[in-house]
């Protein structure tokens, strides 16, 4: 890439709002690809409420670099850190008694295990939605199970705007058929389209694939963006991503990424997710993504 667009890409990074954790500024990019989207309509993933749909999802450019740090370098504040195990056991749930696992349960031990990584970090304030199988906002009655649902997904949302959260990350498992023998398989990270959060999003979720492929054996299917079929945009511009956990945090000015782990059904995949031990190592590695991303100290 011309020296013009690195340095954009460095003043993009050096102009997100940051805080203390990070000491230094380290945003070198040695050697940057120019963007590729490709199209592909292998995933099946979840709308709004949780529902299984067929989609097309793009390849989400990705720039290569030796090594970048954002830094959030305003001494008076913490980083503040939304960790969201998706789903619960409550109105949101993802049971699958056939592949062995509940999505919930899943996200939720690589959640907790990537929280706990985290707290040892003093110049940080790490939040989790939920802390059990709950919904975040179980408390409260609705007239239906939709409803009920549809609550609990803006309950997260809500909670890293109460919280004034600066990073917003949530924790999935993935399905294309549901049944054991899928041939999809690996890791992916969906981040936002926004002008704006689009290089920190990228950068934190293309740390997050080599730090998971890294730690077990794992592919990883790349960035991935999907945006609303109804052609709504954000303030700048730009298409508004399709899942409200992105679109909602983004247009609060947070940066947000969805993490899928690995595939459920793929046999490959099963079985690692079956392993308690492996759900550790992929929420400690998510977490050393954030660390590296952010320039976190001990």
């Amino acid at each position: 890439m011309k020296n013009a667009a690195k340095l954009l890409l460095c003043a993009v990074l050096a102009a997100c709002v940051l805080c203390s954790c990070s000491v230094n500024v380290n945003v070198n990019p040695t050697e940057t690809t120019d963007a590729v989207t490709q199209t592909t309509t292998e995933k099946t993933t979840e709308n709004k409420t949780g529902e299984p749909v067929q989609q097309q999802t793009e390849t989400a450019s990705e720039t290569a670099t030796e090594k970048q740090t954002v830094s959030k370098a305003d001494t008076d504040k913490k980083l503040k850190i939304v960790l969201d195990p998706g789903h619960d056991s409550t109105a949101h749930t993802r049971n699958h008694p056939g592949l062995g696992v509940n999505e919930q349960d899943l996200n939720f031990k690589i959640a907790r295990a990537c929280y706990r990584k985290l707290k040892q970090y003093d110049c940080i304030d790490v939040y989790i939605t939920r802390k059990n199988g709950d919904c975040p906002n179980s408390d409260k009655k609705y007239s239906d199970d939709k409803a009920h649902g549809d609550a609990c997904i803006y309950a997260r949302t809500d909670f890293a705007e109460k919280k004034n959260a600066d990073i917003f990350v949530s924790f999935h498992c993935n399905s294309s058929t549901g049944k054991l023998g899928a041939k999809a398989n690996g890791a992916e990270v969906y981040v936002t389209k926004h002008s704006k959060l689009r290089v920190e999003s990228e950068l934190l979720g293309k740390l997050v694939l080599e730090h998971i492929t890294s730690a077990l054996d794992l592919k990883s299917r790349g960035l991935k963006t999907r945006v609303k079929p109804e052609k709504v945009t954000y303030d700048d511009g730009t298409p508004k991503d399709y899942y409200y956990l992105l679109s909602n945090n983004i247009d609060n000015n947070r940066p947000a990424i969805i993490i899928e782990h690995a595939y459920m059904d793929n046999a490959h995949d099963n079985k690692i997710l079956r392993d308690d031990e492996s759900l550790k190592k992929l929420g400690e590695a998510d977490a050393d993504a954030i660390i590296d991303c952010y320039g976190l100290n001990l």
